[in-house]
């Protein structure tokens, strides 16, 4: 609008990376600011405000072992956190927010049951737990329901492939859609072991129930073991046992102790001074007041000890042990043949060999198993510079090897150390410069393990289970390290503390194979900069085939402090970084690394990285990073994506493609959109009727929703679309018969197109003006030639080439559309009466039942001369429902009066009499039908002379209420008849009441000067 204004040129001072840009063009999703207020310690928070966003990043300073427990408020969250001391995710209320949930690369072993109720339902569309030490995953997980488009990783983990596991592999099966990367969940366990998951047949997920012979051969010599300490210590300590026994515990008192006849006077004998009278009182009170009667001790030692000495103890001892060996031999003869452990026992010591070079002073042990002939081995060759100590089943490195005190190579492959550590002489640990831990079973490297080894230049431990190497672990320490070979192991992430020394100096030369792993990034845990790094560095980190899939590079770029690329990179000219044969998804979060490649290839074209080739999408499987197309490197956005419709980023050229087809259902256009400066819309759908205006076309730059079915737009839109971006506006195909005549003053700016031909437009009076806007905008509005008229004197011809004349507005009404009219209003009126009259109990049940109204409507009316109105004959053991029926009726608007026997009949006279009276004094015989009715001989009586009286005067209403299902036993003939002939009610019916009603007249207030009290009067 104003390109000179100064206003517009006002430049970043701040932060670094956009320091002298134009403020106008730093993207949306930049302008970030720090939150505090819950913000976890050790954590940093950024609020994106564009985005509504609050991203939490939990890294190499976060040092709890569970999540947070606070987190900022928001209604979208991001965390991230990398950290070795997480080991359990506990449930947090703030998860609900969370939109994408990233704990990957963590230590994490245990995980909540109760976090699924939190993030079941939640925000969260990303779950990231992979590359952990999960065993299992808890079991709620199995009835969570996954939200559409909701997914969740958990492949890098230790899963046991056992019994309790099982429901795994279904519950993997059943959610393939939302839990990714299926073929790298791999069992740790089980005959299944190293396969994916899904792949085990169910069969071989198994629980081990019983002991195998090493098991059993370990618990009885144990047993044995442990029992002949017992007794020696018992036999040998046997006073003091006693005396601890009676003075803690005052048991055991007559334990261990012999026992002797009393043949004489006195059974002890005090000898003492006067003086010590007191003392004598004492002991003698004790003795006196002591209980003489033998406690017996039923065990074996307790029988033999006080009778026996102790050779024949031992001579007791062995044949007692004589059942347990008999059994293990039984064991060890049966299980021999089946399990085959004959051939599994140690080799014999003959195979051990020691075999010295004096040429080369390289000393080679193998089958070391015998540790007295391997130091025999040492001593004799203590001169050897080089030893490859293998196949020794050895478990630690060995103290020994002091033994070697010229020692610089050492080498322990194919053995079974599980940790590395050095308790040797601090001589060999500042001599030593080569170390070969190669095809062990080492898990973690922890501080401290390799601080004393500062000559130590090659380090390998290739073909181990390494899955953690703790920070701290590679220091400054190793000043003199140059390669580190970490081939074939279970790593996931590489670390810049590998190359530590670059602290020390610039002109550093190392190299790390940490190939054949599942590392997908890079951390810095020595917060290493660009600065630390010039021309005379030369590092190499050999990284083919891991799990690398993406490099973002605003990540790196700030981790490592590189604030402007061009130049600050060069100082890696001398390094490399060979990350070919990884699964890298060519999207956007590799554009930038593409660029890079394609640009620097010709400077170094034999360098490794340039032949870095994608993993997916399919189509670029293969192919070099660097020569994917630029518009190609295209990445999905969920954020404000409409629903079924799929929004796609293309980095290159600030674009996002909104493509709504097929799955498109709504009647209008979307009401969200990502946010960009460039949108692209597409959307083919026949549900789409109207065009509403939207905040987000100012930004469109083509907008296509040809081939639809509009028929409406609204007038307002013509605000949004002027002065905005938008180059290609495509409305062809459509059920337009008109525009907005807000169009008329459409402005189109320089190179913006309209289509709005195959739409079926009236050429009539109102649309003149139409054709006038299109002459003036031929250079804008395309293919004007297929804009035709679908009314009018023009019909089928452009709308341009139509004369003005011929735009006229139909006035009156033709013959054939005033018969049309008139014949269809005559045919729906016949139809409308026709169902009225055929339907109309039906339609004033309803109106009844329903609504309450209309309930005199086309019911007959009838004039009161009689005494009752209603005569309800019944059974009196169903007086409670006749009472609420009598109730209803007494109730109504207007009242009825009803006649009831115990209430109504005259004191006096006969039943018979009463009933005859009642019939012939009531408008209308209510007759409660059921069962019990049946059995009364009054009841049917009753029924007899009302229907005698129906059958003489029709005037006379009878009618019949059936309160349950009737025994057809006690159905008499004439009810029988009446019951087929006739309509009846049934008081189970929900529309009862309003049947009722239906059936009894309304009764109108007669003369009062007329007698009512006759059962005789006539009208």
């Amino acid at each position: 609008m104003d390109p000179d204004n100064p206003v517009f040129s006002m430049t970043c001072g701040s932060p670094k990376r956009f320091e002298g840009m134009l403020v106008r063009k730093v993207p949306a999703d930049q302008f970030n600011c720090s939150v505090t207020q819950d913000c976890p310690d050790s954590c940093t928070c950024t609020k994106t405000v564009a985005i509504g966003l609050i991203s939490v990043y939990c890294r190499d300073q976060y040092h709890a072992d569970d999540l947070p427990t606070t987190c900022p408020v928001a209604d979208n969250i991001n965390i991230n956190i990398k950290s070795d001391t997480v080991t359990s995710i506990s449930s947090r209320e703030y998860l609900r927010n969370v939109t994408v949930f990233d704990v990957s690369q963590c230590a994490i072993a245990d995980i909540d049951r109760s976090i699924v109720d939190v993030l079941e339902g939640a925000k969260n569309e990303l779950i990231y737990l992979q590359d952990k030490f999960l065993e299992i995953i808890p079991k709620t997980f199995q009835n969570f329901n996954f939200s559409e488009g909701q997914i969740l990783t958990i492949d890098g983990n230790h899963f046991n492939c056992d019994c309790h596991t099982l429901w795994m592999k279904q519950w993997l099966l059943s959610n393939k859609n939302h839990i990714y990367h299926q073929d790298k969940i791999l069992c740790a366990t089980g005959p299944g072991k190293g396969k994916p998951m899904v792949e085990v047949p169910d069969n071989d997920f198994v629980c081990q129930t019983s002991l195998t012979f090493l098991d059993i051969l370990f618990i009885t010599a144990g047993s044995l073991l442990v029992f002949v300490i017992l007794v020696s210590v018992t036999l040998f300590k046997i006073n003091s046992i006693q005396v601890f026994m009676i003075s803690h515990f005052d048991i055991c008192k007559h334990c261990f102790r012999k026992r002797k006849h009393r043949r004489l006077r006195y059974d002890i004998f005090i000898p003492h001074s006067c003086e010590d009278d007191e003392i004598i009182e004492v002991v003698t009170n004790y003795l006196e007041h002591h209980d003489p009667k033998p406690i017996l001790w039923k065990r074996y030692v307790v029988d033999i000890l006080g009778n026996i000495d102790k050779e024949t103890v031992f001579h007791r001892m062995l044949k007692q042990a004589t059942m347990p060996f008999f059994m293990l031999v039984f064991l060890f003869l049966r299980t021999r043949t089946t399990l085959g452990y004959s051939k599994l026992l140690y080799k014999d010591s003959s195979d051990f060999s020691c075999d010295f070079s004096n040429s080369t002073l390289k000393l080679v042990i193998h089958n070391g198993f015998i540790e007295e002939k391997v130091k025999n081995c040492l001593k004799t060759y203590n001169t050897a510079e080089t030893l490859i100590f293998s196949n020794s089943r050895l478990k630690a490195i060995p103290e020994y090897l002091n033994i070697l005190d010229r020692l610089t190579h050492l080498e322990l492959p194919h053995n079974e150390i599980t940790t590395v550590s050095f308790n040797t002489t601090e001589q060999i640990c500042k001599k030593l410069k080569q170390l070969v831990l190669d095809n062990n079973d080492i898990n973690v490297l922890r501080p401290g393990n390799i601080d004393c080894l500062e000559s130590l230049e090659t380090l390998s431990l290739a073909n181990n289970n390494l899955l953690v190497i703790v920070n701290g672990t590679f220091n400054v320490k190793l000043k003199a390290l140059r390669n580190i070979n970490l081939a074939n192991n279970n790593l996931t992430s590489v670390d810049t503390s590998l190359v530590s020394k670059l602290l020390l100096s610039k002109n550093t030369n190392i190299s790390v194979n940490a190939s054949l792993n599942r590392v997908t990034g890079f951390t810095n845990s020595i917060n290493i900069t660009i600065e630390h790094v010039s021309k005379l560095t030369q590092i190499y980190f050999v990284l083919t085939h891991n799990n690398m899939t993406t490099f973002n590079t605003e990540y790196y770029f700030k981790m490592f402090n590189i604030t402007h690329p061009f130049p600050q990179l060069l100082n890696l000219w001398n390094s490399g970084f060979d990350t070919r044969f990884n699964p890298f998804i060519c999207d956007c979060a590799l554009f930038p690394l593409a660029s890079a490649l394609k640009k620097f290839h010709k400077m170094d074209p034999d360098n490794p990285v340039f032949s870095t080739t994608c993993g997916s999408p399919k189509r670029f499987e293969g192919m070099l990073v660097r020569k994917v197309p630029a518009d190609q490197f295209n990445c999905s956005v969920t954020q404000d994506c409409p629903d079924s419709c799929t929004c796609t980023k293309t980095v290159a050229i600030s674009l996002i493609s909104v493509d709504c087809s097929d799955q498109y259902h709504a009647e209008d256009l979307p009401t969200t959109c990502p946010v960009a400066d460039n949108i692209n819309i597409n959307i083919k759908s026949d549900d789409v009727t109207s065009f509403s205006s939207r905040d987000y076309l100012r930004n469109v730059t083509v907008f296509d929703v040809s081939q639809c079915a509009i028929a409406d737009i609204d007038p307002s839109i013509v605000d949004v679309l002027e002065g905005s971006k938008n180059e290609l506006i495509y409305l062809q195909d459509n059920y337009l018969e008109t525009i907005p005549e807000t169009f008329q003053n459409f402005n189109f700016s320089e190179g913006q197109v309209l289509t709005i031909d195959g739409n079926p437009f009236n050429c009539d009076c109102h649309t003149l003006w139409m054709k006038q806007w299109l002459l003036l905008n031929k250079n804008h509005i395309y293919h004007q030639d297929k804009i035709l008229c679908a009314t009018g004197p023009g019909k089928g011809k452009p709308m341009v080439e139509v004369p003005d004349n011929d735009f006229v507005c139909q006035t009156s009404l033709t013959f054939l559309d005033m018969l049309f009219i008139t014949v269809g209003s005559l045919l729906v009126f016949i139809i409308l009466v026709s169902v009225t009259f055929c339907k109309i109990n039906s339609i004033q049940v309803f109106m009844i039942s329903h609504f309450g109204i209309c309930k005199h409507c086309f019911r007959r009316r009838k004039h009161r001369h009689l005494r009752y109105d209603i005569f309800i004959p019944h059974s009196c053991e169903d007086d409670d429902i006749i009472e609420a029926v009598a109730n209803y009726l007494e109730h109504h608007d207007p009242p009825y009066k009803v006649c009831i026997g115990e209430r109504n009949f005259e004191p006096g006279k006969t039943i018979s009499e009463n009933i005859l009276v009642a019939i012939e004094s009531s408008h209308t015989t209510l007759l409660v039908i059921s069962n019990n009715f049946l059995r009364s001989a009054w009841c049917n009586m009753e029924f007899r002379e009302a229907h005698m009286r129906f059958l003489r005067d029709r005037n006379i209403n009878m009618v019949l209420i059936i309160l349950e299902d009737l025994d057809a036993s006690l159905v008499y003939k004439e009810l029988k008849l009446y019951l087929e002939t006739h309509v009846y009610i049934k008081y189970s019916d929900k529309h009862f009441w309003a049947k009722l009603l239906q059936c009894l007249p309304i009764m109108i207030p007669n003369d009062p000067t007329r007698d009512e009290t006759s059962p005789l009067i006539s009208g």
